[in-house]
């Protein structure tokens, strides 16, 4: 069992077991790591589960189970800004000796992610609207802004036909480094939808369709689209039909890197490393034996 940090958030890995009843928010995503960072990245996340692909993030949940295919994530911690930014949702549990808390999640790499001093270095390309209209308006707006002051705003001014729009930028990477990939949109509509490529692929698993309030979308980059790459092109791709409101908003761009972990016994059985000083197997049974001991407190 280990524990990992990202952005203040504490969460920890319970092997074979499964977090049954509640409200679920499924997704995909190739790691164990990727299900942690989108649990820690959901405010309303308490708990989620991994099994194959899908990642099950849970708001509240019923009991506890065991399930051999099944790795469980509780988040043991997370800091709460408002009201009193000093206060804390807490899930505890029964102590269980860990190595020291490691941070899962590397560096966000993208310059100027939430559009504070400008648009740069994002590039602008409207040359895919449909007919030869070209009545887009970028926009840096502080009416509304998913975090810190301000968004992008993507204004339709008078032509009222189905749009699309790219921004691009080239981003240096680390070669065969895993990313996430993250954004926040709005639209009143609810019709536009965005896709992000790299080097002309797209990332999958994002499903982005915008909604009347902020959604927060991520995605996962397979690990052998930065193969031998040392720098590549990330496009945000935006589609909206006839009849959208023709107010886009885009905001806190991220591409973050998805660490390797440092824990000797990860991802519930499998060990990192081969050779004559691997450690003996490890019983999950141990760890079981806590598990059922998880309590919620401060009114979860």
């Amino acid at each position: 069992m280990c524990t990992y940090m990202h952005d203040g958030v504490s969460l920890q890995v319970n092997c074979t077991t499964s977090f049954e009843g509640g409200f679920e928010h499924v997704m995909q995503t190739p790691t164990l790591a990727g299900c942690m960072e989108a649990c820690a990245l959901n405010e309303d996340c308490i708990a989620s589960n991994y099994n194959g692909q899908d990642c099950s993030l849970k708001s509240h949940f019923d009991n506890i189970q065991t399930n051999d295919t099944v790795t469980g994530v509780n988040v043991l911690s997370r800091p709460i800004t408002t009201p009193d930014p000093t206060s804390y949702i807490t899930v505890t549990a029964t102590p269980t000796p860990t190595e020291p808390p490691l941070n899962y999640i590397g560096e966000q790499i993208l310059p100027n992610p939430g559009f504070e001093e400008s648009h740069n270095p994002w590039a602008f390309d409207d040359n895919y609207q449909y007919y030869e209209q070209k009545h887009l308006k970028i926009v840096r707006s502080s009416a509304d802004a998913y975090r810190g002051n301000y968004s992008l705003q993507i204004l339709q001014v008078k032509y009222t036909g189905p749009w699309e729009f790219e921004m691009e930028q080239w981003v240096p990477i680390k070669m065969g480094g895993r990313y996430a990939v993250s954004l926040a949109v709005r639209e009143p509509t609810e019709q536009c939808k965005v896709e992000v490529y790299w080097q002309l692929m797209e990332i999958p698993g994002m499903n982005c369709v915008t909604t009347t309030g902020w959604r927060e979308c991520t995605s996962f980059m397979p690990g052998s689209y930065t193969d031998n790459v040392k720098e590549g092109l990330l496009v945000i791709w935006v589609s909206c039909p006839e009849g959208a409101a023709g107010r886009f908003f885009i905001d806190d761009v991220k591409m973050t890197e998805i660490l390797e972990p440092k824990c000797n016994y990860v991802d519930c059985g499998h060990w990192d490393w081969e050779g004559p000083n691997k450690p003996p197997p490890h019983d999950p049974a141990e760890d079981l034996e806590d598990e059922e001991d998880i309590e919620l407190v401060d009114g979860w």
